[in-house]
């Protein structure tokens, strides 16, 4: 039920709440998509209206967490989820923040909100369970692997799921299908962060992924066709 800490609505009210939460949904999908003029764009759209409304607050605050400034973004997304109760996304991206901040039993609780809101959101699924794999209980780490094998349905090939997953599956032993989710994601790694992250914590894989961030540089640096190889006279 609304309250008036929460959006005002009225009979026009509703349909322009959703126009711009749809908008703050296409700035967000021009982010994803390294569309940067395409989210000026959408963001202008947004500011047009009332600056301090609370998808702003999560927008500035998803972006001030992805460029690592945790102390300027908690508070935005705090305020976006309590703005905000029946949407899922600013209760995922203020549960990403806190466990960048280390911040794991609050982090936990939100992405739980989240999770019983949207079961079936792959990002809370996946989220949820980097929180759980902190914990050194079992039935904590059961439930990460349960949690990233649907998440993994839900959003096949995603190479950080497959990368916690084997993460997952590594901290309860079970190493030989652990590596076949760890290989699989460094093949379909284009960022790197998850070569980076597997060269790291597994020695025995340190070599693979050191090989996949030295062709995703080249990628980066070389024109396209350089590396085919030159046909014989």
């Amino acid at each position: 039920m609304k309250t008036h800490q929460q959006i005002k609505t009225n009979s026009t009210g509703n349909a322009n709440e959703e126009y711009r939460y749809q908008l703050h949904e296409q700035a967000f999908d021009c982010l994803e998509a390294d569309d940067h003029a395409g989210f000026a764009k959408c963001f202008a759209k947004l500011l047009k209206g009332d600056p301090n409304e609370p998808w702003i607050d999560h927008l500035k605050g998803f972006m001030l967490s992805e460029a690592e400034d945790q102390a300027a973004a908690i508070p935005l997304l705090r305020r976006a989820v309590k703005e905000l109760p029946n949407r899922t996304a600013p209760k995922v991206s203020l549960g990403i923040a806190l466990l960048r901040n280390e911040a794991y039993d609050e982090a936990e609780a939100v992405l739980e909100a989240a999770w019983v809101m949207d079961p079936n959101n792959f990002l809370t699924l996946t989220n949820l369970a980097s929180v759980l794999l902190t914990r050194g209980e079992k039935a904590c780490l059961e439930r990460a692997e349960e949690m990233l094998r649907r998440a993994d349905k839900l959003m096949p090939n995603d190479d950080a799921i497959l990368a916690n997953l084997g993460h997952a599956l590594a901290k309860q032993g079970k190493k030989t299908e652990a590596h076949t989710f760890l290989l699989r994601a460094i093949n379909l790694d284009q960022r790197g962060e998850a070569c980076r992250r597997i060269a790291e914590l597994y020695p025995e894989l340190e070599a693979t992924a050191k090989l996949k961030l030295l062709e995703l540089k080249m990628a980066e640096v070389l024109p396209d066709g350089l590396l085919e190889p030159a046909s014989r006279p």
